[in-house]
């Protein structure tokens, strides 16, 4: 997880629990927005 100057939130890895809260279980191998 990161935290960037402007507030944004961005998140990468497994999320095999969906821990991103993304809707989703897919693998993220590049940062995403939240």
């Amino acid at each position: 997880m990161a935290l960037k100057e402007d507030g944004s939130v961005y998140v990468l890895g497994c999320n095999d629990e969906e821990q991103f809260g993304l809707d989703d279980t897919n693998k993220r191998e590049k940062p995403n927005k939240i």
